[in-house]
């Protein structure tokens, strides 16, 4: 379509071709250590205290090269090494997931142990992902029950109770939508 057309490629996520990418990757894990006492005391208890802070600064040089400027995946990452459901064995990087998908495909797994445990938020997460735009709490209890049979609605207390399974999956925010 724009063959002909005279113009720079401009990649707004490519690490290898703009190593601000690469900076502000690092930086972001960074300050994640600086920031969070939790975090680097796990982390020298996982690698050893031996490596110390030099294992640690390896650790961010690691994730900054394998999160390619996806800030999501960094962010993801420190949030289970932080919570201890992801630990580190010496400084082998083998079990950090290695892109996105793996990490949500992580996040779902620890979240929802057992085929039943998903099911009961799938009606939620089904409509979130399928909004548009993010819904209030009471119309996504409304498309929620609009699928169901009259006897089988959904109260708002256990619309309340799923969105709590989500945890940090989804947010509601101070104007009453919900977030994924």
């Amino acid at each position: 379509v724009g063959e002909g057309l005279v113009g720079r490629w401009l990649s707004l996520d490519d690490v290898g071709l703009d190593e601000r990418l690469w900076r502000d990757s690092l930086s972001l894990v960074h300050g994640r250590l600086s920031v969070c006492p939790d975090l680097v005391a796990r982390l020298n208890k996982s690698i050893g205290s031996v490596q110390g802070l030099q294992g640690a600064l390896h650790l961010a040089d690691h994730l900054a090269t394998v999160g390619q400027g996806c800030m999501l995946y960094l962010d993801g990452v420190l949030d289970l090494l932080e919570s201890g459901q992801l630990r580190l064995k010496q400084c082998n990087y083998n079990s950090l997931p290695q892109c996105l998908s793996e990490l949500f495909l992580l996040m779902f797994n620890l979240r929802f142990p057992s085929a039943h445990a998903f099911e009961a938020v799938q009606p939620v997460l089904s409509v979130l992902l399928a909004s548009t735009a993010p819904p209030s709490a009471s119309l996504l209890l409304d498309i929620i029950n609009a699928g169901r049979l009259t006897g089988n609605a959904m109260t708002a207390e256990e619309l309340d109770e799923r969105l709590r399974r989500l945890g940090n999956l989804v947010a509601v925010d101070p104007d009453g939508l919900v977030l994924l």
